[in-house]
């Protein structure tokens, strides 16, 4: 060690060490009232060891180690030192998280007393070592000494639990009872917290009950640490209790345990009520005090109560100040208050990276998927690293708006700053693919992650699903049970939607066997069982989950109605429609679209009148989906052209409401079916936005059943126009072409889709024979029973042809003769399978 050792080197650095513990004072936590700091006292040059001290206790670390090497050069590195100034210079590094000052000094005692040291200057340098988090460096001094003192263990317990080795610590406390140590407050304090960080609400009785036994029952200190950790392990009763037994005693401390502990639980009402009566007892509030009541006000979504506390941290001056800031980006966020938190945000002196992810993240809850994006590279243009928050939260952004080329971006940010093997940026990334309809990336992503959890396993079953990849989402849930995973009802629900797309039923009765037999029935699995077995067109079956449905919601109602209706049962669908108003539910817009859906199946539109009514009466925005339905309902009644027409005009004259394109979208298609071309190619022309190529689809539609070349060659123009990339469209121009007998410019689109590399996916069919899958695309022979499957055909062919049956192949729109595309058909090959 050298002679003078330089104690101020290395202070800036240290103080501001990502690896180590900050000080207490320096962070608004620490604050015990919601005051603005004092100015900072002009440094003192000063060398006496009084002088130290009285440094140290203001806090002033830097000045306090220039004044101890100052004293170090002027007497000598040998010089003996009081114990005092040493211990007062540890609890200022324990403060700072200053290791390499600590260090040092540990260093200068052991050359001055030997490894052989007091308890006293032992403790120090253990709670130094643990509170700047070299929990082994304490452990080894720790094990050491020949003498602890209660407060030797309580520095180790504590440092265990600050830095989550709960267990460890809990195993520290049980090593000091059985050695006879008597616990003071502090070390029951530091011990229910382990009990609470670990949720073991057995523990932290037995803790509770040697606290009250050696007579800290009624101690304030651990009558607060006994409400956290009751709360941490989701027993507010018992937290309550703890709480209202604290005697007149209560401190702000005791009030910031129980509101959060209502906060955290979900009790918000209850947590506002307490912050009032505190406020009522004259108790001021700090800043723990602030995030428990902003956190019930997002809950509650009371902006206005947000916006008094945001009032009153202006006053005191505390608004731009870290903790305090971040606390109300976080409640105008989750709010819907987007501008409010960009302007909070937007006023900090400092932001921290909980600062960036909670507005990236406020955009993403809100739905400003774009904004998200936008403040991301905003992000990185003011040099903010990403982490794995930040990380999932441009994911799931990307994910929403479809955008695989941003995704990739992401994708790639994960794995150049090292997160692409945590789990959930794995789920996140594996999510974002499934969103942008490749799967090929997603597997690739969720093979490749080194661990799964029931996340990653639920994630990439409802992509498969989500993405019609039936067959897939059933192959991969009987992975899921040879593995063990456990099932969940997520799970459930994505193997439901996979056998919907199959229109098997017996997979459906064996989900539904299996949730009975995993006691995993409840009412959302309920009602996704009842809704599949609706489109399936299973009655029964449906009005069997539907009658055993205990607490019947708005959904299974829903449900229900939607079965009848796609089973042709319009006016049993408007008695069920009837009944769910007597069982007091308020049909929401989902029912009463269903129930315009039986009203087009009726005879008259008295029915679908009365909804119509029913729909302003309440208040209902009749817009989008709703609007859409009624000009569907009035449209599908022939000659009732006018009445739809009169309802479109509604929309603009009466209510004010700016048709949706999909309105726009049905009113030509009720012109069109109704064979009023030309009126509906005006109505087009006329229109006060940009045709969309929903728009020029149904008119193309209507051309191709009415046999109008002239229009319909205008709207497949002007729909490859729109959307030039999609193949489906180009197949639809050619299709109509096809039956308008125009071979050259059947050619002529195909070329274009060649020209453009693009291909239209074959169509395919399957069938479950035996218990094995067989699927078949259009003009397969890869089948290996393909010869005895064309042999059935052709002979069903012959028999059907003496039968008197002709061939319909005119929308059979393949370029072939007219026996081949007898084999295009794949539903027609799958049914004779044996």
């Amino acid at each position: 060690m050298a002679t003078i050792l330089n104690f101020s080197a290395g202070v800036s650095s240290a103080v501001h060490h990502p690896n180590v513990m900050m000080p207490m004072h320096s962070q608004p936590l620490g604050r015990s009232s919601l005051s603005p700091r004092p100015p900072r006292v002009p440094p003192l040059v000063s060398s006496s060891p009084s002088d130290v001290v009285r440094l140290c206790k203001e806090g002033r670390f830097k000045d306090s180690f220039e004044a101890f090497d100052l004293f170090l050069r002027k007497n000598g590195s040998s010089s003996h030192l009081d114990v005092d100034v040493l211990c007062c210079l540890l609890e200022l590094c324990a403060s700072r998280g200053a290791l390499f000052q600590g260090k040092q000094l540990h260093g200068r005692i052991v050359s001055l007393h030997g490894n052989v040291m007091d308890s006293f200057l032992g403790t120090k340098l253990v709670f130094m070592y643990s509170k700047c988090g070299c929990l082994e460096d304490a452990q080894h001094l720790f094990d050491e000494m020949p003498a602890r003192t209660v407060f030797t263990w309580n520095a180790l317990i504590g440092g265990l639990v600050t830095y989550g080795q709960s267990v460890a610590a809990l195993r520290l406390y049980g090593r000091m009872c059985q050695y006879g140590v008597l616990p003071d407050a502090c070390t029951f304090a530091c011990a229910l917290k382990a009990c609470g960080e670990l949720k073991d609400v057995n523990c932290g009785r037995v803790v509770h009950g040697q606290a009250v036994k050696e007579g800290f029952g009624s101690s304030v200190f651990v009558l607060n640490a006994l409400v956290s950790m009751y709360a941490k392990c989701d027993e507010l009763d018992l937290a309550c209790r703890v709480f209202d037994g604290i005697s007149a005693e209560r401190d702000v401390v005791s009030w910031n345990s129980i509101i959060s502990a209502n906060s955290q639980s979900g009790n918000s009402i209850e947590a506002l009520r307490l912050f009032r009566v505190m406020q009522s007892d004259g108790v001021s509030m700090n800043s723990f005090t602030i995030v428990g009541i902003l956190q019930a006000c997002a809950d509650l979504s009371l902006v206005r109560l947000g916006m008094e506390i945001h009032a009153k941290l202006v006053r005191l001056g505390l608004e731009s100040s870290l903790y305090e800031s971040n606390s109300l980006l976080v409640m105008y966020a989750r709010c819907g208050k987007m501008g409010l938190a960009s302007l909070v945000f937007r006023k900090m002196n400092n932001r921290d990276d909980i600062s960036w992810n909670s507005i990236l993240s406020g955009y993403v809850q809100n739905f400003m998927y774009c904004e998200a994006l936008d403040f991301f590279r905003e992000m990185l243009q003011n040099g903010q690293s990403p982490d794995n928050v930040s990380i999932i939260s441009v994911l799931s952004a990307c994910g929403r708006l479809g955008n695989l080329f941003h995704g990739m971006e992401a994708h790639a940010y994960a794995i150049k700053f090292g997160f692409g093997l945590d789990n959930p940026v794995g789920n996140t990334i594996v999510d974002m693919y499934t969103k942008c309809s490749r799967m090929d990336y997603a597997d690739l992503v969720f093979y490749r992650m080194p661990e799964k959890d029931i996340i990653s396993w639920t994630t990439i079953m409802a992509g498969y699903a989500q993405n019609f990849c039936c067959l897939a989402t059933i192959k991969l849930f009987r992975e899921v049970q040879m593995l063990g995973v456990t099932v969940d009802p997520l799970m459930l629900g994505s193997i439901l939607l996979a056998s919907s797309g199959l229109d098997k039923i017996h997979y459906v009765k064996q989900i539904h066997g299996y949730i009975f037999r995993h006691n995993l029935f409840d009412l959302v699995l309920a009602n996704a069982l009842l809704d599949t077995y609706g489109q399936m067109r299973n009655l029964r079956y449906a009005l069997d989950v539907f009658k055993s449905i205990a607490e019947k919601d708005v959904v299974s109602w829903t449900s229900i109605i939607s079965c009848y209706v796609h089973n042709g049962l319009p006016n049993e669908a408007f008695n069920l429609f009837h009944e769910m108003g007597e069982d007091g539910h308020e049909p929401d817009a989902v029912a009463l679209i269903s129930i315009l859906s039986a009203a087009a199946a009726l005879s008259t539109t008295n029915r679908g009148k009365e909804i119509h009514g029913y729909l302003l009466r309440r208040g209902f925005t009749i817009e989008g989906a709703t609007g859409s339905a009624l000009v569907d309902m009035y449209s599908s009644h022939s000659g009732l052209v006018q009445e739809g027409k009169a309802y479109f005009e509604s929309m603009l004259s009466d209510h004010h409401l700016a048709p949706w394109p999909e309105h726009y979208a049905c009113m030509v298609d009720l012109l069109g079916r109704n064979n009023h071309l030309n009126e509906a190619y005006n109505f087009i022309k006329d229109m006060a936005v940009e045709p969309t190529a929903a728009v020029w689809c149904a008119l193309l539609g209507a051309c191709r059943v009415y046999g109008n070349t002239e229009i319909g060659s205008l709207a497949a123009q002007k729909l490859l126009e729109l959307e030039p990339e999609k193949p489906g469209n180009y197949v639809l121009v050619s299709n109509f072409y096809a039956a308008a007998g125009k071979g050259k410019d059947v050619e002529k689109v195909r070329e274009k889709m060649r020209q453009r590399g693009l291909k239209k996916d074959p169509a395919c069919s399957w069938i479950e024979v035996r218990n094995k899958m067989h699927s078949f695309i259009a003009g397969d022979k890869s089948h290996p029973q393909s010869e005895e499957i064309y042999a059935m055909l052709a002979e069903i062919k012959v028999k059907l042809e003496k039968a008197g049956f002709m061939s319909q192949t005119k929308l059979v729109l393949h370029d072939v003769g007219e026996e081949e595309k007898l084999t295009h058909i794949p539903d027609f090959i799958s049914i004779i399978v044996r």
